[in-house]
């Protein structure tokens, strides 16, 4: 069961400059949701106390939520690469492995239509350290090259520590 007190939103900017804006937007923007526990949370919506600290020994998830819109959605295909990246404060780099990073989602050729999509983090992926959290959103055409729509969002600064890990240990 999903831990809703762990629960942090952040708001997704979009961009789209395919033609005139009524003929394709992204509606309402999209909302990300970043808690821990199963994929199966329901609750993602809402305000909740945002801790910023994971264990390394637990898997984490990211939500990605969004709608397209206009008469230009029925004529475009390809697919949406969605990504997670973390960047470490401190001496040391790390980037998510490349199949748990990026994801790959078929663009649907429908107005109105809603994405939800959940990327999982499984646990003891993330070293101990703090880490700043951003994730993007790009529409590639059939040959994976970038079309005019992206998107970006922050969800902030995390904590992620080992159990044992002594109270009070400093990170450079």
């Amino acid at each position: 069961m999903a831990q809703a007190h762990a629960l942090v939103s952040g708001q997704l900017l979009f961009e789209e400059k395919l033609a005139d804006p009524n003929s394709f937007k992204i509606k309402g923007g999209a909302t990300v949701a970043f808690w821990e526990g199963d994929d199966n949370c329901t609750c993602w919506e809402g305000d909740y106390t945002i801790p910023r600290l994971i264990q390394t020994d637990q898997g984490f998830n990211v939500k990605f939520k969004w709608c397209t819109i206009g008469c230009l959605v029925n004529a475009l295909c390809g697919d949406w690469c969605l990504e997670i990246l973390m960047e470490q404060k401190g001496i040391n780099e790390f980037e998510l492995p490349d199949n748990i990073r990026v994801k790959m989602i078929p663009f649907v050729p429908k107005a109105g239509h809603c994405y939800e999509v959940t990327c999982s983090i499984p646990k003891n992926t993330v070293p101990p350290g703090i880490f700043d959290i951003c994730v993007c959103i790009t529409l590639k055409d059939s040959c994976g090259r970038p079309l005019p729509v992206a998107a970006m969002g922050e969800l902030g600064a995390f904590r992620f520590y080992e159990d044992s890990e002594p109270q009070g240990h400093q990170y450079h």
